[in-house]
C-alpha cells in the first residue's frame, strides 16, 4: 500500500499553510503530495512554489476538471512544474461539477 498527503485547500487559508503542510509530509516521509484546485491558488503556481520549499516529494495535480482547462493546457502546466522543481509530477483529471462549469465559466 501507498500513502500520499492530500492538501486542504481552504478559501481563508494563506498559502504558507501548504508549504507548511508540504514540508511536514516529506519530513513524514509521504512520497507523494496531491494539489488539488478549486477556488483557491493555481495549482501549478502552488506546485512549483511547494518544489522549492521541499526536497524530494513526489507532486501530483488533481483532479484537475477537464472542462475548466484543457487538456493540453494541464499537460503544459504538469510539465512546467516537473522542469522547474526536478520532481516526478503525475496528474489526475476529473471532470467537476455542474456548478463550476456552468455556474463560473458559462
Amino acid at each position: 500500500m501507498r500513502l500520499s498527503v492530500s492538501l486542504g485547500l481552504w478559501q481563508d487559508r494563506p498559502p504558507e499553510e501548504a508549504l507548511e503542510t508540504a514540508r511536514a509530509a516529506e519530513a513524514a516521509g509521504y512520497p507523494e503530495l496531491w494539489i488539488g484546485e478549486m477556488a483557491t491558488w493555481d495549482a501549478f503556481a502552488l506546485g512549483t512554489a511547494i518544489g522549492a520549499a521541499t526536497s524530494s516529494i513526489s507532486l501530483t495535480f488533481g483532479p484537475l476538471a477537464v472542462t475548466v482547462r484543457d487538456p493540453a493546457t494541464i499537460a503544459m502546466g504538469v510539465a512546467s512544474v516537473a522542469a522547474l522543481t526536478g520532481r516526478p509530477t503525475g496528474v489526475a483529471l476529473g471532470t467537476s461539477s455542474d456548478v463550476v462549469v456552468r455556474g463560473w465559466h458559462g
